[in-house]
């Protein structure tokens, strides 16, 4: 990981965290600001936002981080307790 916990990609912002040998990208992705379909319906709202947009901005995320080369370990927040 790197030392400072959290590693910033121009093209995405910060991510959890991040191992230069490996590229590898860590993400936490809790179940509200991620839109988890598994717990939220797309339709439903907080906020005056769709669960369903912020799914998308979640994917559409991951998808450029892997476009960029790196690799990517995410974990969502109702799964943390498996770990």
């Amino acid at each position: 990981m790197s030392p400072e916990g959290r590693y910033y990609i121009p093209e995405v912002g910060y991510v959890d965290g991040y191992n230069p040998y490996t590229r590898t990208v860590y993400e936490f992705i809790g179940n509200t600001e991620g839109g988890n379909p598994e717990i939220h319906h797309p339709d439903d709202e907080v906020g005056g936002r769709k669960y369903g947009d912020a799914y998308m901005d979640t994917l559409s995320r991951m998808w450029v981080i892997r476009r960029l080369g790196y690799s990517l370990v995410k974990v969502w927040e109702k799964d943390i307790h498996t770990l």
